[in-house]
């Protein structure tokens, strides 16, 4: 078919669709793939544009399948329309998924999601949560959209990080008492039905370096090899199979605060330690990692935190609850190498120090049973 014959075919069945997908969007897709191409010789010209003009028309397709075959359209061209937004395989697909995934990132993207989502009765927070979704998707293929690619995606990334920032400061505000610290905070164990609360306190980092609080629980090389999505995927199973990882923290129903605790023995590399090695043969309950949302830190959620940690312990039968903060000598250290937390919390929250292998790393317990 011709290129004219192809747009009065396709052009009314746009007028359907709102603007991330409309007409208009497929003529910025011509544009883009019209840059992306440069430097890529063996092109199947009819294919490419096959993509290009049915990119938002895959319902259609799949109803007409016969029709489009019968128009000259080779199945082929149908299956490659199928995948080529997931899984593209010739640089026909690339060319024209690039393009597309070119819409939905940078300033461009994050004010035409924001459009479609005023015009889908969505709510903000609704647009933004399937922002954060869809960001995770977004890979380029070919080396221009790379290029062009990659930078939109730090911006939208960094437009997500200040929203959801901004978000928790006023969630913050809302919490605060009059003296300034939070208060009404809900503590509940982590299970598969709060598994979405968790990933949007970790964010894409799993709260940091891809650890995903998996740290404790796999050798060293095991845990360079997962970092990312195989630690998130690994503390999903964990949890998907009914053993609870760790506690959060609400505040007016937002997930605030992270702590994971568990029976000592639930974390092979803190018994490989040396440095943390056993105090004695005595069975205890470990907090290996406190996790607090940005603008939650230095108003007292972490001793919170322990004391939530500390009750769900002794509701569980532990008698002593262990912890293994970090104590500078000088100064004062990044927040990113205290996910153990400060001595001075642990000590708020009633627990005293037992014993110290290094200048830093002291082991402070909380007796739930006094000793005699």
């Amino acid at each position: 078919m011709k290129v004219k014959e192809i747009v009065c075919l396709v052009k009314p069945l746009y007028k359907k669709m709102d603007r991330m997908h409309n007409f208009k969007h497929i003529l910025r897709i011509k544009r883009k793939v019209a840059k992306l191409r440069k430097g890529y010789k063996k092109i199947d010209e009819d294919k490419l544009r096959f993509l290009a003009y049915f990119h938002g028309l895959k319902h259609y397709v799949k109803e007409n399948q016969k029709k489009i075959v019968r128009m000259g359209f080779p199945k082929e061209y149908i299956k490659a329309l199928y995948r080529h937004t997931k899984k593209p395989k010739t640089i026909e697909e690339k060319l024209v998924s690039d393009a597309n995934k070119l819409e939905s990132v940078g300033k461009f993207g994050i004010k035409r999601a924001l459009q479609v989502g005023k015009e889908r009765n969505q709510t903000r927070e609704e647009t933004l949560t399937i922002m954060q979704r869809n960001i995770s998707k977004v890979k380029f293929y070919t080396k221009e959209g790379k290029r062009l690619g990659n930078p939109g995606i730090k911006i939208l990334e960094h437009f997500l990080e200040s929203t959801r920032a901004k978000a928790e400061i006023r969630t913050l505000r809302q919490t605060q008492s009059k003296k300034g610290s939070i208060s009404d905070l809900e503590f509940h164990s982590l299970t598969l039905d709060r598994w979405k609360d968790l990933e949007e306190l970790f964010g894409e980092r799993g709260a940091c370096g891809g650890c995903w609080c998996m740290w404790w629980r796999l050798t060293r090389s095991e845990f360079e090899r997962q970092k990312g999505s195989k630690n998130k995927a690994a503390l999903k199973k964990i949890v998907r199979s009914g053993q609870v990882p760790g506690i959060l923290a609400y505040a007016r129903g937002k997930s605030i605060a992270w702590c994971s605790v568990g029976p000592r023995v639930t974390y092979p590399a803190l018994e490989r330690s040396r440095v943390l090695r056993r105090v004695d043969d005595r069975p205890v309950w470990s907090v290996v990692c406190l996790f607090v949302a940005k603008p939650f830190r230095n108003k007292g959620v972490s001793v919170k935190m322990l004391k939530a940690a500390v009750d769900y312990a002794k509701k569980k039968g532990a008698k002593i609850v262990e912890g293994y903060p970090k104590e500078p000598k000088k100064g004062r250290w990044p927040d990113a190498f205290i996910w153990t937390g400060h001595v001075s919390a642990f000590q708020k929250a009633g627990f005293v120090e037992v014993h110290r292998g290094s200048p830093t790393r002291p082991i402070m317990r909380y007796y739930v049973e006094k000793k005699k």
